[in-house]
């Protein structure tokens, strides 16, 4: 189950003790825009050290303050309402890293499982010598056979990179009487007692 940015954001400022911070200061009956942001600051020190926040995130989480920060003082309104803004600004930023990284993550995992099924198709052609194009016994392949199997091997693994839903349609299109029976499910009893009420 994949997780929202906004729900993201909202776990992040929680962790680093953003939202205790702010639920203080507009609790109380003076709030201020500087209070928040110095309190928020001692609050970050502190969670660094309990909980062993690495540096750069630590960094990542300052700047990320002052930048709300400064867009909030020279925003007109209230200090409730530019403390508000503050840790809108912070979840949303958060919420939108969350979505980068999640983006770029699982690129980078589609690339390396690509890589290794191209591996693993490529040994498995060579262990069991498959030959899915016929110039084995041709006249090029009696002068390079070790070349011609190399690239019959290079074919089989390119083949994988395409999966398995590829070939099939690819199938259905060559030999669709055969491939296409595969889709016709058998008769079960829902179908089965409308086809007795036709030959009744």
């Amino acid at each position: 189950m994949s997780v929202k940015p906004a729900v993201f954001g909202q776990a992040m400022i929680e962790v680093l003790g953003f939202e205790s911070v702010a639920r203080k200061e507009l609790a109380d009956p003076a709030p201020t825009l500087d209070h928040f942001k110095s309190e928020a600051k001692a609050s970050l020190t502190l969670t660094l050290a309990s909980l062993h926040l690495s540096a750069r995130l630590f960094d990542l989480a300052n700047s990320m303050l002052l930048r709300h920060y400064n867009e909030a003082k020279a925003t007109p309104g209230s200090p409730a309402q530019q403390i508000t803004n503050v840790l809108l600004g912070m979840i949303t930023e958060m919420g939108n890293w969350f979505s980068l990284s999640q983006v770029l993550t699982t690129a980078k995992y589609r690339s390396r499982i690509r890589i290794l099924t191209f591996a693993v198709g490529f040994g498995l052609a060579a262990v069991l010598d498959l030959q899915p194009v016929p110039i084995g016994g041709s006249a090029t392949g009696g002068k390079f056979p070790y070349g011609v199997a190399i690239f019959e091997w290079l074919v089989v693994a390119a083949s994988t990179l395409w999966g398995a839903p590829f070939w099939y349609e690819i199938l259905k299109k060559i030999a669709p009487d055969i491939v296409g029976a595969a889709d016709i499910r058998p008769a079960g009893p829902e179908t089965a007692e409308p086809a007795r009420a036709l030959r009744g």
